[in-house]
């Protein structure tokens, strides 16, 4: 028998990784692995679905679009979703190839976040994850820390070191 990769161990597809994968591959990179909560951002959208439809009650209602709205217009040949995906891809596939594994590890709770995130704010992960990549890609720093905490209790998104 042969294992489906969409599939989690209970054999249950995954449509959250299938469409990532198929829109957005450079993702792949920071999310195969078995850590990876994809069963989770998969009940969350379902459940952000099904409260929409509720909210809507048959009409047509405005969304706060999350990155996964945005793979979903993409397949209904929308190209400004398309674009927007090509562009999100290219980010993170740059960012991929200049990150140590070290570096690496630190940036897979953005995409986490980023992924989990189901509405309009997950363009605050997109930010930090283009911030990096511009700040990294000139290989004068290196990454130190993410969401580091601060004396005021607040946190910083990312602490880097000059190289």
């Amino acid at each position: 028998m042969q294992h489906d990769s969409r599939q989690d161990p209970k054999g249950e597809i995954n449509f959250a990784r299938e469409n990532v994968a198929l829109f957005l591959p450079a993702l792949i990179y920071f999310t195969d692995h078995p850590d990876f909560p994809w069963k989770r951002i998969n009940k969350l959208f379902s459940a952000k679905i099904q409260e929409r439809k509720a909210k809507a009650n048959g009409e047509t209602i405005t969304i706060e679009a999350s990155v996964f709205d945005i793979i979903i217009a993409a397949k209904t040949g929308n190209n400004t979703a398309k674009g927007l995906l090509l562009f999100l891809n290219r980010l993170i596939h740059d960012l991929s190839r200049i990150l140590s594994i070290g570096e690496r590890q630190m940036v897979f709770t953005n995409i986490k976040s980023m992924l989990m995130t189901l509405d309009w704010r997950f363009y605050n992960f997109v930010g930090e994850i283009g911030i990096l990549k511009n700040i990294l890609s000139t290989n004068k720093y290196r990454l130190l820390h993410i969401e580091e905490s601060l004396p005021n209790n607040r946190t910083i998104d990312f602490t880097i070191q000059e190289l």
